[in-house]
C-alpha cells in the first residue's frame, strides 16, 4: 500500500506536487476530502483523526525500518574492511607520516590543521578527524575503516530522510539512498582511509540539506532563521572537510524549484528572495574555492596549461562525464586511478558529445511534466564539474570517488523515470519491486568483490594492472609496495616499466631512484635523477634527491651547484632552499647556510624541520 502522503495531496490532483509547508492538519483535511461520503460519514470527526493518526505512525515505524536496513546492510557490505591494512596511496602522507597528527591530538597540530599547503588542499575538518582517530586508535587501521563506513552508512540514512522529506515519495527515496549506500562505484570512498574527506564532507552536505528542508518548512515560523544558519554551519564545516561540495548552492536553487516548489506562482516567496538568501553561501565556496586553490598551486599539483592543453581538458572531461555514467550502469573494471589520457580516440569522444547533447535535450524537453530529469542531470553535471578535469590536479583522469555525491543526481533520474514509465502498467508496483530486488543484489554482489581488493597496497595494485596493464601509476605503487616488503629487483622491474610507459611522469623517476639506492647502485640512481632533470629541469623532487645523494657522497660543492640551478629556475621552493643549506653547511659555510634555512622557513612555516636545522646552522 502506498503510504500516507502519496495517495492524498494538497492540490487534489497529483501527489507530487505536496509542499512541505503544508501542515499535519492540512494533510488530514485532505484526507478527508478524498475519502467517499460513505467513508467519510463512517470516518468523520474523532474516527478520521484516529485513523489519520494511526496510518502516520504506521509511516514512521517504517521509515525506522528503512534506516535500519540501510544501515545495517551497509556496515554488513563493508564489515571486512576491519582487517585491512593502510595503502602506499596518500595513507602515509595523511596519517602514517604525518608528524603533525598521527601522535593524537595537541595544541599545536590543532594549530596546524588549519594551515594551507599540507597535501596539495585545505581540509582542516578532515585532519581534525584524523588526528582524534590517532588519538582514540593509535596508528591501527581498523577502527579508522570502520569509522569511514559507519559515515557512509549515516549518509546513507540521510539521504533517504532527507528525499522522503522533501518529496513524499517513499519507496523512490528509499530506492535511491539503497544504490547510493551499496553501489561498487563508492567503495573507493569508503574503504579510503585518506578518502576519509568524501564521506565526512557528504555527511555535512546531508546534514545542510536537512536543515535547509526544515527551513523551507517554517519559513512562516520565527524559528526559521535558526535552520538557516544551520544549514550555513553545516556547509562551511563541509568546505572545510573536502571543498568538492562548493556547488551545494547551486543544488540548493535546483530543489527550491523541484520538489520544494519556492519558483511555483503561488509560492510565498518571490524569485529575488529565494536567490538572495543563496548569497551567503557562494561567498563561503568562493573563500573555499580561492584558498584551494592556492594551497594546490603551493603543492605543484595543479597542471600547467603547457603540459596539459585546454582543449585535452575539455575532452576528457566530456569523455569523463560518459564514463562516470556507464560505470553507474555498468560498475565493472574499477581501478583505483585511471591515468590521464593524452589522446582520446576520436569516437569515444563524439559519442561522449553526442550522449551528453541527448540527455540535456531530453531533460530540457519534459522540465515541466517531469521537473526532475532536469533537476537529477543539472545535479550531476554541476556538483562534478569541480572535479571535472578543467583545472587539472593530479595525474588522474577520472576518479571513483569523485562520483560520490553527484550520481544522486542520476539516482534520482533513474528512480523517478521508472515509477513514471510503469505507473500505469498492472502490477507496476509488483514489477518495480522485482527489478529493484535484482539491481540491489546485483550491486551488492559488485561491492563485496570490489571491498576484497582494497585489502592491502599489494592486492589493489594487482587488480589495477589486470585491468590496465600500461597503468604506469598503479605500477609504480605496486613497485613501491614490493620495495617495502624487501624485494628490490621486482621492485626496480616494476619502476623502470612504469617510465617507459609514460617518459614524463616524473615521480617514476624518484621511485626508481630510491630503490636503486637501496640495491646500493647510488651512481645508477644519480643517472636517473639527471634523466628526469633533463626532461622537466625545474622538476624539485629530482634535484633534491640527487643533491641528498651527492651529501652522502661529500660531493657538497656539486649539490650546491645542482641546487643553484634549481633556484635559478624557482626561486620560491623551499625544499631547495633547504637541501641548499644542508650543502653549505657541510662546506663550513654556515653564515650562507642560515640564510638559506632562513629563507625556506620563511617560505614554508608549517614545517618544523627547517627551524631546526636553522638552529644547528646559528648554534655552528
Amino acid at each position: 500500500m502506498p503510504p500516507l502522503f502519496e495517495r492524498f495531496s494538497i492540490d487534489g490532483a497529483n501527489p507530487r506536487r505536496y509542499h512541505p509547508k503544508h501542515s499535519i492538519r492540512a494533510l488530514q483535511e485532505a484526507a478527508d476530502e478524498k475519502l467517499s461520503n460513505t467513508q467519510f460519514r463512517r470516518r468523520r470527526g474523532f474516527g478520521a483523526l484516529i485513523s489519520f493518526r494511526y496510518m502516520f505512525a504506521k509511516d514512521q515505524q517504517r521509515t525506522v525500518l528503512t534506516v535500519m536496513v540501510l544501515i545495517l546492510g551497509t556496515v554488513l557490505l563493508y564489515w571486512p574492511l576491519r582487517t585491512f591494512e593502510f595503502i602506499n596511496w596518500d595513507d602515509g602522507l595523511y596519517v602514517l607520516n604525518n608528524e603533525h597528527i598521527n601522535h593524537g591530538f595537541s595544541w599545536l597540530g590543532l594549530g596546524w590543521c588549519f594551515q594551507i599547503g599540507y597535501a596539495d588542499n585545505w581540509h582542516p575538518v578532515a585532519w581534525l578527524s584524523h588526528m582524534f582517530d590517532c588519538e582514540l586508535f593509535g596508528l591501527r587501521p581498523g577502527p579508522p575503516h570502520l569509522e569511514n563506513v559507519l559515515l557512509h552508512a549515516g549518509n546513507s540514512a540521510l539521504l533517504f530522510l532527507v528525499l522522503n522529506r522533501m518529496t513524499r515519495t517513499y519507496w523512490r527515496s528509499a530506492m535511491v539512498a539503497a544504490l547510493f549506500a551499496w553501489h561498487p562505484l563508492h567503495v573507493e570512498s569508503v574503504a579510503w582511509i585518506a578518502e576519509r574527506k568524501d564521506v565526512l564532507s557528504a555527511l555535512f552536505w546531508m546534514l545542510a540539506l536537512w536543515a535547509y528542508v526544515l527551513y523551507v518548512e517554517k519559513l512562516s515560523f520565527a524559528n526559521s532563521k535558526t535552520y538557516y544558519l544551520l544549514t550555513l554551519v553545516f556547509f562551511a564545516l563541509g568546505l572545510m572537510a573536502k571543498p568538492m561540495i562548493v556547488t551545494l548552492p547551486c543544488v540548493l536553487l535546483l530543489l527550491d524549484w523541484w520538489p520544494l516548489g519556492r519558483f511555483a506562482p503561488e509560492a510565498r516567496r518571490p524569485y529575488a528572495r529565494v536567490i538572495v538568501e543563496k548569497l551567503p553561501f557562494f561567498l563561503l565556496a568562493g573563500g573555499s574555492s580561492i584558498m584551494t586553490f592556492i594551497a594546490q598551486k603551493q603543492g605543484g599539483a595543479v597542471a600547467s596549461l603547457i603540459f596539459i592543453p585546454l582543449e585535452t581538458r575539455v575532452l576528457n572531461c566530456f569523455v569523463s562525464y560518459l564514463r562516470y555514467v556507464e560505470k553507474l550502469f555498468w560498475p565493472s573494471d574499477l581501478s583505483v586511478i585511471y591515468p590521464f589520457a593524452f589522446k582520446l580516440p576520436l569516437l569515444e569522444v563524439v559519442l561522449a558529445v553526442i550522449f551528453l547533447a541527448a540527455i540535456t535535450a531530453v531533460s530540457a524537453f519534459f522540465w515541466k511534466r517531469q521537473p526532475y530529469l532536469l533537476v537529477g542531470w543539472l545535479w550531476y553535471l554541476g556538483v562534478l564539474f569541480p572535479v571535472s578535469g578543467l583545472v587539472q590536479a593530479g595525474g588522474q583522469s577520472m576518479a571513483d570517488r569523485y562520483s560520490y555525491v553527484p550520481s544522486i543526481g542520476v539516482y534520482i533520474m533513474i528512480c523517478w523515470a521508472a515509477y513514471d514509465l510503469t505507473r500505469r502498467w498492472r502490477k507496476h508496483s509488483e514489477f518495480l519491486a522485482m527489478i529493484g530486488a535484482v539491481v540491489l543484489t546485483a550491486c551488492a554482489m559488485q561491492t563485496v568483490a570490489q571491498v576484497r581488493y582494497w585489502r592491502n597496497s599489494g592486492t589493489l595494485f594487482r587488480h589495477s594492472l589486470a585491468i590496465d596493464p600500461d597503468n604506469y601509476i598503479a605500477r609504480s605503487c605496486y613497485g613501491c609496495y614490493l620495495r617495502d616488503l624487501g624485494e628490490l629487483e621486482p621492485a626496480r622491474v616494476e619502476c623502470q616499466r612504469a617510465i617507459e610507459i609514460c617518459p614524463i611522469y616524473m615521480v617514476g623517476y624518484t621511485f626508481l631512484s630510491g630503490v636503486l639506492e637501496m640495491q646500493g647502485k647510488k651512481d645508477d640512481a644519480m643517472a636517473v635523477l639527471r634523466g628526469a632533470l633533463k626532461i622537466r629541469p625545474d622538476f624539485s623532487g629530482a634535484r633534491c634527491d640527487l643533491a641528498r645523494i651527492l651529501f652522502e657522497n661529500n660531493q657538497f660543492p656539486e649539490a650546491e651547484a645542482e641546487l643553484e640551478k634549481g633556484l635559478e629556475l624557482d626561486p620560491t621552493d623551499a625544499g631547495l632552499h633547504l637541501y641548499l643549506g644542508h650543502a653549505l653547511a657541510g662546506e663550513g659555510k654556515y653564515e650562507s647556510a642560515e640564510g638559506q634555512f632562513a629563507e625556506s622557513a620563511r617560505l614554508e612555516p608549517q614545517d618544523a624541520t627547517t627551524p631546526f636545522q636553522w638552529a644547528l646552522a646559528l648554534a655552528a
